[in-house]
């Protein structure tokens, strides 16, 4: 369901271009937009359920301050109801994450949030209606409903974008994860657009469409930047030419060039007919056409590629990225009608790797003629081009001699297989697959429940490349979103290659995450991420592990009766399942630096002995604690005490004295 958080100025300004758009303009509204936003934003609160009715309450409030008169405040009324039909088209709500703390922060910087259903992707699976918290969606099969979808997903395509700050401020936000974020972003949800209607697809639908878009958001800086030196390599170039043609004026004025002036009176002439009138060897100096000619020509090169960038076959503002889907998945995937992806897609019936590395070194070879266009700009910019010494070097020029902001430029390529193909391949293969350092990113969909006793098909083959310490390696899982999001974002960030493990395991079940999650805390798909940060790193330095049961616990306890049912048509028994899991676990743990191998029993001994030491002492210490309250309590109280007892027998004293000072003072009266 892709997302849209908007402010209010932006959304009646495009609201009004649309009906602009469909031959109905609200030019009335016009002058009035930045005292209406004021206004409708001071009445705006988080939780409120129609934010354009609040709309045109401010109107109503402005229109009568400014004391228009009733036609001119007709027009501008039916023109807003207008606006407000096109726009309720999208349900919009005022959330204090968007809104209310933004306001209050900076006045105007408040926006309304809004979600579409995406008609191309939506299965009627129900799973969204089931997990809203607050019982906002629901299923219709009519075909107004379908209609109503349609109309507003194509509102939300018009509308403007989620602009960068907003989601440079969410993607920091605790409460969101990064791929959240990035999702408020129209450029990034359209990575990936619809699909076949099969339960069996959704999971490597969903797995790929995050990759997709995580891949946008990471690739468009570099293009941009890469768009940015080409404008400035073109730029200089002109600039060249334009100083070399100025050089070129004569320095003083010549008596030719004076009789032509004369002789033009006050006509302007242009500079050819000027130079026309001139004699062959006119006052000028000579133009190095031949430096001319080769800025040109480079010039001309450096325009056809920013151009073909922009708005060629994969331009469009995409960014550039390649998908090979083997196997099964392909056809699954990528079925007639539907061809869901942006950029170029291959499928092939399984893993061909000679295929792949010719792809890879195809495109690193336009890398390298890219990377020599511009470094010959480069050169012709600073003047220090000389053929005979530097063509020679250009056209030497490998991929080893490219800076690591160079190599960037070579697209990412999303090689798509199933846990079935890939365990069945070589290893010297893989390896081969995974060496060197272009950017060959290995998704392995894990969508079998392996047999129990198969540790090698469910993580043993993981751990050579754990091992390895050459590349990133993930195994992660949608159900646990905040991991999904941010193994994702660093492994696809890496510049070299790297392997993916993804729980996408739902069979005919549509409700795949709940799946998921029971493997999750059946400790039989651990979640991990290991980024290499060094040569000398060790394994435990970097190996981060979750959903991974300590030992001790007993297995039996773990598994869901779904696991139960289907392992149970093998021959092994729960006792065995559980020494094989138990196993695996330890080996994980031992892996990650948390126990050492062949002392589980002893570091738990040990971890209950420690508890219960610190158990002790925290009891010895809170008695401790009480007693001296106790004392401190009982020596304050006896300190009181002796201080009233003071205090009252003062009190005593005083009145005595005062009593004995009136006996002799009526004694005197009475004398008297």
């Amino acid at each position: 369901m892709p997302s849209l958080a908007i402010g209010l100025e932006s959304l009646l300004r495009s609201g009004m271009n649309e009906l602009s758009r469909r031959g109905a303009p609200a030019n009335s509204l016009t002058p009035l937009i930045r005292n209406l936003v004021s206004f409708w934003s001071a009445g705006l609160e988080s939780g409120d359920a129609d934010p354009l009715a609040k709309g045109e309450d401010a109107l109503t409030e402005l229109t009568a301050q400014m004391g228009m008169d009733e036609h001119k405040r007709e027009t501008i009324v039916k023109d807003w109801t207008a606006l407000r039909e096109l726009l309720q088209a999208l349900p919009w709500s005022v959330t204090d994450l968007f809104f209310t703390s933004r306001e209050g922060q900076a006045a105007g910087s408040g926006e309304l949030l809004t979600i579409a259903v995406d008609p191309h992707a939506c299965t009627s699976c129900g799973r969204c209606v089931e997990i809203c918290p607050t019982n906002a969606l629901s299923l219709a099969a009519d075909a107004s409903a379908l209609n109503q979808s349609t109309q507003a997903y194509t509102l939300w395509e018009n509308l403007p974008d989620t602009k960068g700050e907003t989601i440079h401020a969410m993607h920091l936000h605790p409460e969101l994860t990064p791929l959240s974020a990035l999702m408020l972003s129209r450029h990034h949800y359209q990575a990936m657009v619809g699909g076949p209607e099969d339960p069996r697809v959704a999971p490597a639908r969903m797995i790929l469409h995050s990759m997709t878009a995580l891949l946008e958001a990471q690739g468009q800086p570099v293009w941009q930047a890469f768009l940015s030196d080409l404008a400035q390599l073109r730029q200089g170039l002109d600039e060249l030419a334009r100083d070399h043609f100025q050089q070129a004026l004569p320095d003083r004025m010549n008596p030719d060039l004076e009789r032509v002036i004369e002789e033009a009176g006050d006509r302007k002439l242009t500079l050819d007919d000027l130079l026309a009138k001139l004699p062959a060897e006119g006052p000028g100096k000579r133009v190095d056409t031949a430096r001319l000619s080769q800025w040109i020509h480079t010039r001309r090169e450096l325009s056809l590629l920013e151009e073909a960038l922009k708005t060629g076959t994969t331009g469009g503002g995409r960014s550039r990225y390649g998908i090979m889907l083997s196997g099964e998945l392909g056809d699954q995937l990528v079925r007639f009608p539907y061809q869901p992806f942006q950029v170029p897609v291959w499928i092939e019936s399984e893993l061909d790797l000679d295929k792949i590395q010719g792809v890879l070194l195809a495109q690193q070879q336009w890398v390298l003629s890219q990377v020599r266009l511009m470094r010959l700009a480069d050169l012709q910019i600073r003047q220090n081009y000389r053929p005979e010494i530097h063509d020679a070097g250009l056209q030497a020029l490998t991929w080893a001699d490219l800076t690591t902001v160079e190599k960037r430029l070579l697209p990412p390529l999303l090689v798509v297989t199933s846990t079935r193909e890939w365990t069945n391949l070589a290893p010297r293969h893989a390896a081969q697959l995974l060496s060197g350092d272009m950017p060959v990113k290995v998704v392995v969909m894990q969508n079998q429940l392996p047999a129990p006793n198969d540790t090698y098909a469910r993580q043993g083959w993981l751990l050579p490349w754990l091992t390895a310490g050459q590349l990133p390696v993930v195994q992660t899982s949608p159900s646990r979103m905040a991991h999904f999001a941010n193994a994702l974002q660093h492994g696809l960030a890496s510049p070299g290659p790297a392997l993916f493990s993804v729980l996408a395991y739902g069979g005919e079940d549509t409700d795949w995450l709940q799946q998921s999650e029971e493997m999750m805390v059946s400790g039989l798909f651990p979640l991990i991420m290991a980024i290499p940060h060094g040569e000398k790193a060790l394994l435990s330095d970097y190996l981060q592990l979750e959903a991974l049961p300590e030992p001790g616990i007993p297995v039996d306890s773990l598994l869901s009766e779904r696991i139960r049912s289907a392992w149970s048509g093998f021959s092994s028994s729960a006792g065995d399942w559980a020494t094989i899991l138990t196993r695996e676990w330890s080996t994980w743990l031992e892996l990650a630096g948390r126990i050492r191998s062949g002392q589980t029993d002893e570091a738990r001994q040990l971890k209950e002995e420690m508890t219960a030491g610190f158990t002790e002492r925290q009891q010895a210490l809170e008695a401790d604690y009480q007693r001296q309250l106790a004392d401190l309590k009982a020596s304050f109280q006896e300190e009181v005490r002796t201080q009233l007892a003071d205090r009252l027998y003062l009190l005593a004293r005083s009145g005595q004295k005062n009593a004995h000072a009136d006996a002799v003072v009526g004694q005197q009266d009475s004398t008297s």
